[in-house]
């Protein structure tokens, strides 16, 4: 937990620049959490949604918290959606749990 919250401070510091420097960590605290609450809640089957529909909300909020412009959020989430619809189209590795290593014939 502590290296993700690590990149999400990092990423924070890089394209949110207007973030005071001693409020970095409580800016990732706050941007993990959130995701990670939800994510919790929906495993234990306390929230009824699609898992897509789920990241998209949290995306939405963490953003709107950072007083991103509604375009530019839309224009996230279509970016990410498209990223992991592509990765979720790609072969998966003999686990199941991620891309085939194995170079086709």
């Amino acid at each position: 937990m502590a290296v993700h919250r690590a990149r999400v401070r990092d990423a924070l510091r890089t394209n949110f620049p207007r973030i005071p420097e001693g409020e970095l960590e409580l800016a990732a605290a706050a941007w993990v959490g959130a995701g990670r609450s939800l994510l919790e809640r929906l495993v234990r089957g306390e929230l009824k949604i699609e898992p897509m529909a789920l990241a998209e909300y949290a995306m939405r909020w963490n953003l709107r918290a950072l007083n991103v412009a509604e375009p530019a959020i839309d224009s996230a989430v279509a970016t990410a959606t498209r990223v992991v619809s592509e990765r979720l189209r790609e072969p998966r590795g003999p686990a199941g749990n991620g891309p085939s290593r194995r170079k086709s014939p």
